[in-house]
């Protein structure tokens, strides 16, 4: 995945999403980890979409990947030359 990549909403095939960026995500815990008390952190790889076709065209939408990997399938080209 990655910017400028062309996905399809599954579920309705009409919706269409331009990756526009990729990036991680940082979560801190409450929970204190074993390890001198220090808050756990966890890095959540994410996405940011804009949808140019379907019932929401022009949205802005971000996504955890593996949420829009389940949801989203990539348009396969022959050739992307550009």
């Amino acid at each position: 995945m990655k910017k400028g990549d062309l996905y399809y909403l599954m579920h309705i095939p009409e919706t269409k999403a331009l990756v526009t960026k990729t990036f991680n995500q940082r979560k801190f815990h409450e929970e204190y980890s074993h390890f001198n008390s220090f808050p756990s952190i966890s890095i959540i790889p994410c996405v940011e979409v804009i949808i140019v076709a379907g019932k929401h065209k022009g949205e802005k939408e971000k996504y955890i990947q593996e949420e829009f990997n389940r949801s989203f399938r990539k348009i396969e080209v022959e050739d992307e030359r550009r």
